[in-house]
């Protein structure tokens, strides 16, 4: 995590509601203008002329990891066996 985004991270938890960053007089320009944020184009944001960073995730496939749950469904093309499938329970 770089400084900036620590320190903007840090000012916006603190604890006393009047000393938080963009609490004083200044409102949102306040977070605005902090070093974190120096390359973006306000302007350009509030047009939505700006384009999203490209994620630095990789997908699965390169990752190499394997996700097993459907090799029974096209060993078989049983499809009742997905019906009960959860994220949040781990017996399908």
């Amino acid at each position: 995590m770089s400084a900036d985004a620590l320190d903007l991270i840090v000012k916006l938890l603190n604890r006393d509601p009047r000393k938080r960053l963009g609490a004083g007089p200044g409102d949102a320009e306040e977070i605005k203008a902090h070093p974190f944020f120096k390359c973006i184009d306000w302007q350009e944001a509030l047009q939505r002329k700006l384009k999203p960073p490209k994620p630095l995730v990789k997908p699965i496939v390169e990752t190499g990891l394997k996700f097993d749950i459907f090799k029974d469904l096209e060993e078989d093309d049983d499809h009742s066996k997905m019906l009960h499938w959860t994220f949040v329970s781990d017996n399908f």
